[in-house]
This record gives C-alpha cells, sequence and structure tokens, in this order.
C-alpha cells in the first residue's frame, strides 16, 4: 500500500490532487495546510511514501514543508506544485529539497506520472555494485552514499542521479540523456531541473562545489564523473 501525503490549501485543487491520485491506486490523505500536513507527517500517522505539496500555504509554507520532510526523511519523494512557473519559482522548489516541481494546472494523467517517476527514483536497485570516487562511496544495494566515511544523506533523485553518473564514469553524457535515464523520456528538455540537482549534489559532495572536481560541466556537452 503506497500513501501519499498532500498538502493544499485551495479547495478546488486539494480535491482534484486526492481523487486524481486515489484513482490510481494510491491511498491518499489531504490537507488543507503546511502545517497540518507536517504535524501528521511528525506523528507518522502513515507509511508516507510520497508528499505533493503546493508551495504558497497559510500556517506554513509548502517550502518550509518541503525542507522538514526532506530532513527528516531524506528517502521520501516529494513533489512541489504551484501556479507560479517563473524559474526562480522553480528553482525555489528544488532547492527546498523537492525531487521535482509541478506547474499548475496539471493534467491528470501528466500528475501520475510523475508521481510514478518519482517512486520508481525511490525504489532499491537489484544491481549489486559499489562504486569509489577520491572519498566519495556508493553503495547501490544499500543506498548509501560516504563521504570520507560519514554518511550522506541524498534524496532519491540526487541518489539516482549519482548512481547513473557513476555508472558512466569516464564519459561526458548530454542533459537529454541524463534526464531522460533518471527523471523519464518526458523530462529530456527540463534543463533547470538537472542543473539544480546537480548543484546540491555538488554541495555534498564536493570539497568545492564552486569547483568541483568529481562533477564536472563540460560546457555545451554536458556532465561527466572522474573526467
Amino acid at each position: 500500500m503506497t500513501w501519499v501525503l498532500v498538502a493544499e490549501d485551495d479547495a478546488f485543487s486539494r480535491r482534484y490532487l486526492e481523487t486524481t491520485l486515489t484513482a490510481a491506486g494510491w491511498e491518499v490523505e489531504a490537507h488543507a495546510d503546511g502545517a497540518s500536513a507536517w504535524d501528521a507527517f511528525e506523528a507518522g500517522r502513515r507509511p508516507y511514501s510520497v508528499v505533493v505539496t503546493d508551495v504558497r500555504m497559510p500556517s506554513l509554507s509548502g517550502l518550509e514543508l518541503i525542507r522538514r520532510v526532506r530532513d527528516a526523511d531524506p528517502d521520501i519523494a516529494i513533489l512541489a506544485v504551484s501556479g507560479l512557473d517563473s524559474d526562480e519559482s522553480i528553482v525555489d522548489g528544488l532547492e527546498a529539497g523537492a525531487d521535482d516541481y509541478l506547474t499548475k494546472p496539471i493534467g491528470a494523467a501528466v500528475l501520475v506520472a510523475k508521481v510514478k517517476a518519482a517512486l520508481r527514483r525511490a525504489e532499491p536497485s537489484a544491481d549489486a555494485a559499489v562504486f569509489a570516487a577520491d572519498d566519495v562511496e556508493l553503495d547501490v544495494v544499500a543506498r548509501t552514499v560516504r563521504k570520507g566515511g560519514r554518511i550522506v544523506a541524498l534524496s532519491p533523485t540526487e541518489l539516482a542521479l549519482l548512481t547513473f553518473m557513476f555508472r558512466n564514469r569516464g564519459r561526458i553524457v548530454a542533459p537529454t540523456q541524463i534526464l531522460a535515464s533518471v527523471w523519464g523520456p518526458a523530462y529530456e528538455t527540463e534543463n533547470e531541473i538537472l542543473r539544480v540537482t546537480m548543484l546540491r549534489l555538488r554541495r555534498k559532495i564536493e570539497d568545492d562545489p564552486s569547483n568541483p572536481r568529481l562533477l564536472r560541466t563540460h560546457v555545451g556537452l554536458g556532465y561527466s564523473l572522474g573526467l
């Protein structure tokens, strides 16, 4: 059973999210503000696998809810929802810790596909592999990352991105290929999502994120690990 926690202050949008996600076969608990959603999450009322939250809400903003949930559970899938589609708004949502950013109005098929994609990224891998570069070690099966021997908490999307880059170590990989493999074919043009997620990942595993040694940018070509 998969539980989705929804936080949306607009009654119509909340009902739409709840109905659409329920029809897709998931159990849904919907809240009218961020504070009550956080209370439910913190209390462990349900075994939530996904959080879908509006960005602008009273009492506790969606951005703050995302930060709190991500800090409490690095492995949970989080989708930010907003009527704002500016680059700044998208970056704010992703920087807070969301795995994806959906702009209203959201079609039912798109919503379901995005939630499914987020859940896939959070699934354990069946491939036994341990990768290492410099002082960073990734255990794919255990879904753990260590830097200098200490555990580093990564979101499911950050973990999927690092795994993909390790599997393509020594190669320059085009953004479209990374997006299609990590997020899904529908994301091939979502360069901002990749840019922000790569930035978040560098902040966690690079000694100097502004001058990365592992995750390198090749202008006009793509990204590489260990090249």
